[in-house]
């Protein structure tokens, strides 16, 4: 390592200790795959709220077809 110092070949230091810490903005790719997440989340929900009305109109209809009380059933028939 000595030789390569004085070489001026290998200096000591790495690129990521010249970098500094500050945190960058967000490249335009991020922004706009930021974009179309929040988009695609937006219509996941308005899905479920449609969904969430299909099942309870879906309950309504089957109230609704529930068996009421049943007739009795004669087994003879009534003279006319």
């Amino acid at each position: 390592m000595a030789s390569l110092v004085a070489e001026g070949i290998w200096t000591g230091t790495t690129a990521a200790d010249d970098q500094d810490d500050t945190p960058s903005a967000p490249t335009p790719d991020l922004t706009a795959e930021l974009a179309a997440m929040r988009h695609r989340a937006e219509l996941a929900e308005q899905d479920v709220a449609r969904l969430e009305q299909t099942v309870d109109l879906m309950t309504t209809a089957m109230r609704m077809l529930e068996a009421g009380p049943q007739r009795r059933r004669r087994w003879f028939r009534s003279a006319d």
